[in-house]
């Protein structure tokens, strides 16, 4: 199912099969945990799980909208989404070596102390 433009809309039970009840956590951070999946047909995916979302689900849809348009060869291409209730969930095609920032930073950005 897609949302009109072409973003996949997920549903919840489909992407805790995907993520095999989200038990391969890859990471997370302020907004939420990611965790690895693959779809039926085999395509590897990144699932972020929202925490704390205090926008409704219009607001979120529109935000998720804005964020499928954006196209640069740099950026992982958001595939869909799942918003059910308060569940909020972001769909990514998966990247296999790690995040931007452990690129960029080496990681050092999270062990510094700030005085």
């Amino acid at each position: 199912m897609t949302d009109g433009s072409t973003l996949m809309v997920f549903g919840y039970k489909d992407l805790q099969k995907a993520t095999k009840n989200f038990s391969n956590r890859l990471g997370g951070g302020g907004f939420g945990s990611v965790f690895t999946g693959a779809l039926p047909d085999s395509s590897a995916i990144a699932v972020k799980k929202l925490e704390s979302i205090s926008q409704g689900d219009k607001q979120f849809r529109t935000e998720v909208s804005t964020i499928g348009i954006i196209q640069h060869v740099n950026l992982i291409r958001l595939r869909g989404f799942c918003s059910e209730g308060m569940r909020k969930l972001l769909v990514y095609d998966y990247m296999p070596n790690g995040s931007l920032d452990k690129h960029l930073f080496g990681g050092a950005a999270y062990s510094k102390v700030l005085d």
